[in-house]
């Protein structure tokens, strides 16, 4: 966990993660799309590591009521930083592992877009549990992981060197040595959710290859990007072509 807090306290910025260009829009465009399929009028939403609130902040805006967990302080004083009074939005320091804080049942839906991102083994499960527990029966939960393959292909693109030396990606399995990142296979997903109680719903990834392609659609005009855009919606629940998004949603109802 400490690892993970100096990351964004004192390396990574998060707030403009999603929004710095148009190869970092895809996920949070489709990724809120994802959402608002399943959203309905006085909803209570619980974003667990809301960052510095890109999705919960707007939900808020939108009328629903919305509780945000987040491990890092840094992060959530931004989020506060962005409340305005009008919203109801309920900002926790807390962890996605342990929501001891929160009752039995009571969102509709639960988030959570970015704590897959970091958690291990059985850590992933404990979040996964917690998530089951707090939502209502019927309720849609919504986990977001970061693909491997994906990553893979950028060091292929960009640093093979990094691939030959072994300490970053393992040529045995092609899968990455973790580090403050967790990556993880399609195989790896369906395995935790096959340990709990949930009827799946879909499974995309909201971004595709923008990540491979990042230099090609950050010269992209605004046609050419709507058109790129259009192409992940047609794509993103291709089963043949999931693994290889940058990121993966796993969407499952309670």
């Amino acid at each position: 966990m400490e690892k993970i807090i100096k990351h964004y306290a004192y390396g990574y910025c998060e707030e403009f993660r999603l929004t710095k260009d148009q190869a970092h829009k895809p996920e949070l465009i489709l990724t809120f799309e994802t959402i608002r399929k399943y959203l309905k009028s006085g909803m209570k939403i619980l974003e667990l590591g809301a960052g510095t609130g890109a999705y919960s902040i707007q939900l808020a805006k939108d009328g629903y009521d919305v509780t945000a967990v987040e491990l890092v302080k840094h992060n959530l004083d931004i989020l506060k930083s962005r409340i305005n009074p009008n919203m109801r939005i309920t900002p926790i320091l807390g962890t996605a592992t342990n929501l001891k804080m929160l009752g039995d049942k009571q969102f509709d839906i639960v988030l959570s877009l970015g704590p897959m991102y970091h958690l291990k083994k059985n850590d992933r499960l404990k979040s996964l549990k917690e998530s089951i527990r707090v939502c209502k029966r019927n309720g849609i939960i919504i986990f977001a992981f970061v693909s491997n393959y994906s990553c893979v292909g950028e060091y292929f693109k960009n640093n093979i060197r990094a691939i030959l030396n072994d300490k970053i990606i393992n040529k045995n399995d092609f899968h990455f040595v973790d580090n403050v990142f967790t990556f993880v296979t399609i195989a790896e997903i369906e395995d935790l959710f096959k340990q709990v109680k949930l009827q799946k719903v879909e499974l995309l990834s909201p971004d595709g290859i923008s990540r491979l392609l990042k230099d090609e659609i950050n010269k992209f005009n605004e046609k050419e990007f709507e058109l790129w855009l259009d192409y992940l919606r047609k794509t993103a629940n291709d089963t043949s072509l999931v693994g290889y998004g940058g990121h993966v949603l796993y969407v499952a109802k309670k």
